[in-house]
């Protein structure tokens, strides 16, 4: 079974070591705690993680984002180090998270791109082709892994104006409410790292 893990930023991803198999997704910037910075997958939004990668340009197979983020800074401006290349752009805007809004995205053959981890988890199963995704760093408490850089405050600051304090847990059941969609819609397997550690 082909199988991708993903790893967030949250204090779970400090276990991704046990728990990583087949490739490797980070989103943003999480490749920071995985042995070598290598990554076959890195999903980014916000245009400033560019400069957060630079040190890892060699050590990542292919960066991937929505269409929208690159227009905002000009795709042709991007750094110097990125190979266009290594670049896939997908192009849908964000979309809303609730059942409905999830399942027209996916009906209409776009991509679930409600944060960067949703946008990574609907590439992956259907572009990318993975029969199993596991996660982790995808957190509900919030927080930080330590050797992770949190998003800029002001990134952070609209985050919570337009989401609320508790975006991290309404995020994260709107990664699980996806997961539910791409099982019925591509016959995809998800784990997650909270699953694993209930089972020990």
């Amino acid at each position: 079974m082909r199988t991708v893990t993903i790893v967030g930023k949250g204090k779970s991803a400090e276990h991704a070591g046990d728990f990583i198999e087949g490739d490797v997704c980070s989103i943003n910037d999480a490749l920071r705690i995985l042995p070598g910075g290598r990554a076959k997958w890195v999903f980014l939004t916000d245009v400033s993680t560019w400069a957060k990668l630079h040190r890892f340009h060699r050590t990542v197979d292919h960066f991937v984002c929505p269409q929208y983020s690159m227009t905002n800074t000009d795709l042709w401006k991007r750094p110097g180090w990125l190979n266009p290349n290594k670049v896939t752009v997908y192009h849908d805007r964000a979309c809303e998270g609730d059942h409905h809004s999830l399942l027209a995205r996916i009906a209409n053959g776009r991509i679930c791109h409600h944060s960067t981890t949703t946008g990574a988890m609907h590439w992956l199963v259907k572009e990318a082709k993975y029969e199993r995704v596991k996660l982790i760093g995808i957190d509900a408490d919030g927080g930080y892994a330590a050797g992770t850089e949190p998003v800029s405050s002001e990134v952070f600051d609209g985050i919570v104006s337009q989401h609320g304090e508790a975006f991290f847990a309404e995020w994260r059941l709107i990664a699980q409410r996806l997961a539910g969609l791409l099982t019925s819609v591509y016959g995809a397997h998800f784990e997650w790292w909270h699953e694993a550690t209930e089972q020990l």
